[in-house]
């Protein structure tokens, strides 16, 4: 994401994948069978708006039909102040395990920022 644009409208991505892996039984057949344990189906999902003028919103993540689970989720929120910029993400895995950033850059000098960094992990 480029980052905040005031009049920015709403923006979504969808993206179907339906994998699926031949078994032994299957190989006299043209296609494979559906619902055999090979088969992986997901929708990747990306929304994107700006509810307000210098702020921008983006959510992406995939939804997993064979295991009825979503997948990584990433939230992250974009805001122009004037000279800088700041950025807020906040990932959380299927497992349980979340990343928390923040990052803080000006524009006209990129090269001085500020990152912070949280992360857990689940044993």
């Amino acid at each position: 994401m480029a980052g905040p644009r005031a009049g920015r409208g709403f923006e979504a991505s969808f993206s179907f994948n339906d994998q699926r892996v031949r078994s032994a039984d299957d190989e006299d057949e043209e296609s494979p069978r559906l619902g055999t344990p090979n088969t992986n189906r997901t929708l990747d999902v990306a929304l994107a708006f700006s509810p307000a003028q210098d702020w921008s919103l983006s959510w992406n993540t995939t939804y997993n039909f064979t295991t009825k689970e979503f997948g990584q989720q990433v939230l992250r929120f974009d805001r122009d102040m004037h000279r800088w910029r700041a950025t807020f993400s906040f990932v959380k895995t299927p497992n349980g395990n979340f990343a928390f950033t923040f990052f803080v850059t000006l524009m006209d000098q990129p090269e001085i920022k500020f990152n912070y960094d949280q992360q857990t992990v689940n044993r």
